[in-house]
């Protein structure tokens, strides 16, 4: 698909599928656009932010003046926070934004600093594991929340070599694999009892 058939732009950045097939793209000029398998329907103002839908159908994104859900054609602000990275569980939404995590229950809103010393303090990407924990992925190293606090693994500290911290929950292990893969590669982190190996290969591939 290209502009002539209704994308708003060709610079994409995050994509999902909502539970009705929907697929929803936000770009890095200012838009989020959705294609229901015959149209696309585009709004002006998205920051190329991820986007999350909640239990009750809420699309959930980043806009330029701050937290928004779509509330039927109408994108309204939630809270004045940035947010990076969405991740939704049940009646829970998360957020990462800038240095912190965010969680709403539908009511109010809880907020977690995580990030201290950066020079680009993000929050980039958020994972629930299937123990529950909720992980984070930051400029500055990886962050778990076990449900009573943060436990952070900083790139400073030599254990995680990562430049731009994405997380993965591979199909068949308790992992998590970094993208991109820059100047080494975390192949595997798995956890084995109460042990955490990390699997750890030099060069760009």
């Amino acid at each position: 698909f290209t502009e002539s058939d209704g994308v708003p732009s060709m610079a994409p950045r995050y994509a999902m599928f909502d539970h009705a097939g929907n697929v929803w793209v936000s770009f890095v000029n200012d838009y989020i656009a959705r294609f229901d398998g015959i149209h696309w329907t585009s709004w002006k103002g998205g920051d190329g932010s991820d986007i999350a839908e909640d239990g009750k159908g809420g699309i959930w994104t980043g806009y330029n003046t701050g937290i928004c859900r779509l509330d039927g054609e109408t994108w309204t602000r939630q809270n004045a926070e940035y947010g990076f990275s969405f991740l939704a569980c049940n009646d829970t939404l998360w957020v990462g934004g800038f240095s912190d995590v965010l969680r709403f229950n539908g009511k109010i809103w809880d907020h977690w600093k995580i990030v201290d010393k950066s020079p680009n303090p993000y929050v980039l990407a958020l994972l629930r594991d299937r123990r529950g924990n909720i992980w984070a992925g930051t400029t500055d190293g990886v962050s778990r929340f076990d449900g009573n606090q943060w436990t952070h693994w900083k790139t400073d500290t030599g254990m995680l070599p990562i430049y731009d911290t994405c997380l993965r929950i591979p199909t068949v292990t308790y992992g998590l694999l970094p993208e991109p893969l820059t100047h080494r590669q975390i192949s595997v982190i798995r956890r084995n009892t109460e042990c955490m190996s990390l699997t750890v290969s030099p060069g760009n591939t």
